[in-house]
């Protein structure tokens, strides 16, 4: 007899939920929902989780819990991410968030998240193989981890809404935004990007920018992880992406192939951070996972 769980995912963009369990060391997926809640809107400027984030992300959870009632989980694991941990108020909505939905929310630090992520990656990934480095691109934080002999991680402040509310929210004109945070990005990752990357081979990447990306490069009309995960993807292919979604209006994106509404807004700023480092790595191509963070909570908790 299978032994179902459900884990899920409150980020600073998307709150995400999986039910599933694992057969002969294979996920076997029962349920997959996510909602763009956008919890981090703003947070750059307030300091704070959005309110009308807050109500969706409350109703997101609601929701979440009457799925989960409908199958007999083992157990239910929900974490906080980037948003959870800077905001002054993400007590006040945990506290909330239990009392209306009975949802205990685990805040993990950065390390924590990018552990989680490379055991989601290596678990969907078999054949990556090291050294190599894994990027993930989050809302409100990107986490790099680079795996040869000794695994390293760098948890980094800067992820596709925080970029989107910093240099995408003004007045400037498209191409000046983007202009603008190359430059930003350059500076912030220089440093940071050689360091990690010693004699990498492969470059893998997750998360809705990635996943995004590989849904738009294979013009898919309706999301399909199994054709997103592994699929392959150049640096070249994807500066063409910013560049072509660039030149359309903000209303007539969500009718670009592969790119869902919610995230219509901040696509380009999450694919100028994967632009931006693999633009630093010794590698033209990127493999995409759609295995993460989540997937690592459904094998934890079935050990």
């Amino acid at each position: 007899m299978h032994r179902d769980f459900a884990v899920i995912d409150i980020g600073t963009n998307t709150i995400r939920l999986i039910i599933a369990s694992v057969k002969d060391g294979r996920l076997v997926r029962r349920v997959s929902r996510r909602v763009a809640a956008r919890l981090g809107a703003k947070i750059n400027d307030t300091g704070k989780l959005d309110t009308e984030g807050m109500n969706k992300a409350l109703d997101a959870l609601q929701s979440f819990s009457q799925t989960i009632n409908l199958y007999n989980v083992v157990s239910i694991k929900a974490v906080g991410t980037y948003a959870l941990r800077v905001a002054a108020n993400s007590k006040q909505f945990i506290k909330e968030a239990a009392d209306k939905t009975g949802i205990s929310i685990d805040v993990i630090s950065g390390e924590q998240e990018a552990d989680l992520t490379l055991k989601g990656i290596t678990a969907g990934c078999p054949s990556l193989t090291p050294p190599y480095v894994l990027i993930d691109i989050g809302g409100g934080s990107t986490e790099l981890i680079s795996v040869s002999e000794n695994t390293r991680q760098r948890s980094i402040p800067v992820g596709a809404v925080k970029l989107h509310d910093k240099l995408f929210s003004g007045q400037h004109q498209i191409d000046i935004s983007i202009k603008e945070s190359r430059v930003y990005l350059s500076e912030l990752f220089k440093k940071i990007v050689p360091n990690i990357s010693d004699g990498l081979l492969h470059v893998a990447a997750t998360g809705g920018t990635a996943t995004t990306l590989a849904a738009i490069d294979m013009q898919l009309e309706y999301y399909d992880p199994e054709k997103v995960h592994g699929h392959l993807i150049s640096l070249r292919k994807i500066d063409k992406i910013i560049e072509n979604l660039s030149s359309i209006p903000m209303e007539k994106r969500p009718d670009v192939k592969g790119l869902e509404k919610d995230r219509a807004d901040i696509i380009i700023p999450g694919a100028l951070i994967l632009s931006s480092i693999v633009s630093m790595l010794p590698a033209s191509s990127v493999v995409i996972s759609d295995y993460g963070l989540l997937e690592a909570l459904i094998f934890d908790a079935s050990e």
